[in-house]
């Protein structure tokens, strides 16, 4: 696969220049992410808007989303075969994406609380929502042609570690981005980000040309079965984490109180990044979906352990963190491993669109989160896992 750099000496079948600009890309998309959720509100409510439509809004983009992640996917699978290359959905969608990103908050800025100005800012919302879901799939579908089958999950790890070490400070990020920096100051900065990520990302490609004497793998009954487990293994495992998470954050915060609890929340986010690299050794060497198996049905009985005995919740977190960890590092190898090569985007965007779906369901159902209690998310997670375990075991993969 060509000369690599290898960031783990005994690992040299991997293009780890590649996974370096993926990691990137992973990094700039959650740190985007991040920043408009912390200042959604501030923005929504400049402008005369109320600050509950931004949960709509995510709800509303989390649906969109269901339907683009694929489609996207799907589309720069044509793009490689004719083209050779899936960079031109990214370049696109990385550009659009860091456009639309700063005149988020020109909008604001140079607007009033009118109505016209109110629906031009819930426009360039939602089309810069979808403008993300461009280019996630297609670039994610990348790794599968810099790493072999086998050492994907620890290919991954980079790319799990970088996107955690942003999303770690999520719990702190509100308060610390909206008390320090003004929104069009961030909102640059993470335009430039995502723009530099997007360049760092075509400077390692690898050249290729296109090849139509290939004709595509027909998306026969075995593949679209691939497809249906994959998109609801991603509904599962999003609904599996919402609630994780949820249960978690409460318990931390019910026993050391908000603002050191917030801390301990960071701490968790950067053990589960760090994490990610010994969870890669680890299941390149039992085996990827046997290990992703086992880490599911591992963070079900310890979030259930949580609701029944939080009294034990420091002892349950060395169960349920690095099990956490090891699912967040292996799905994407097992997609790549599931579907043909020809239609890697599509089964990483099915994957997103299904955890798309379980973000919009949560939304939905559950609009108010204080009239759930640990015990009733502890359930919903373990058994959302439980299911994604299934779904990981019985769908047709040899990896």
């Amino acid at each position: 696969m060509g000369q690599s750099i290898s960031f783990f000496p005994n690992q040299p079948r991997v293009l780890w220049r590649q996974v370096w600009g993926l990691a990137a890309i992973q990094a700039a998309i959650t740190l985007a992410w991040l920043i408009y959720g912390a200042y959604l509100p501030k923005l929504l409510t400049e402008l005369g808007l109320p600050e509950g439509l931004g949960l709509k809004l995510l709800i509303f983009e989390s649906a969109l989303a269901v339907m683009m992640e694929p489609l996207m996917g799907g589309l720069s699978d044509q793009s490689y075969r004719w083209v050779g290359s899936r960079f031109p959905f990214i370049a696109i969608g990385v550009i659009f994406s860091s456009a639309l990103f700063i005149l988020i908050p020109a909008v604001v800025i140079f607007g009033s609380p009118v109505e016209v100005f109110q629906w031009l800012l819930i426009g360039v919302l939602v089309v810069w929502s979808l403008a993300m879901t461009v280019f996630r799939s297609p670039a994610i579908a990348l790794l599968g042609k810099y790493a072999t089958p086998n050492d994907l999950p620890i290919a991954a790890s980079l790319l799990t570690l970088f996107g955690g070490l942003v999303g770690a400070f999520r719990p702190v990020s509100n308060q610390f981005l909206l008390n320090n920096l003004p929104p069009m100051l961030i909102f640059a900065l993470g335009s430039f980000i995502l723009l530099g990520a997007g360049a760092v990302l075509r400077a390692v490609q690898i050249p290729e040309a296109p090849n139509l004497s290939d004709r595509p793998t027909s998306l026969e009954q075995s593949v679209f079965l691939s497809l249906i487990f994959i998109s609801t293994t991603g509904t599962l495992v999003g609904w599996g984490i919402r609630f994780l998470m949820f249960v978690l954050g409460n318990l931390v915060n019910g026993q050391l109180g908000a603002e050191r609890g917030s801390l301990i929340m960071v701490l968790v986010g950067l053990v589960l990044a760090v994490l990610a690299l010994p969870a890669g050794k680890i299941a390149t060497h039992f085996g990827n979906r046997d290990t992703l198996v086992f880490s599911l049905g591992a963070a079900s009985l310890g979030l259930l352990g949580m609701g029944l005995f939080p009294q034990l919740l420091w002892l349950l977190t060395l169960v349920v963190i690095p099990a956490f960890s090891v699912i967040l590092n292996s799905v994407i190898p097992w997609i790549l491993g599931l579907v043909p090569s020809d239609r890697s985007g599509l089964g990483i965007g099915s994957y997103f669109g299904g955890f798309s779906a379980a973000m919009a369901l949560v939304g939905l159902i559950f609009p108010d989160f204080s009239v759930v209690t640990p015990m009733m998310g502890a359930i919903y997670g373990a058994v959302a896992f439980v299911g994604g375990a299934m779904c990981v075991k019985f769908a047709f993969s040899d990896s």
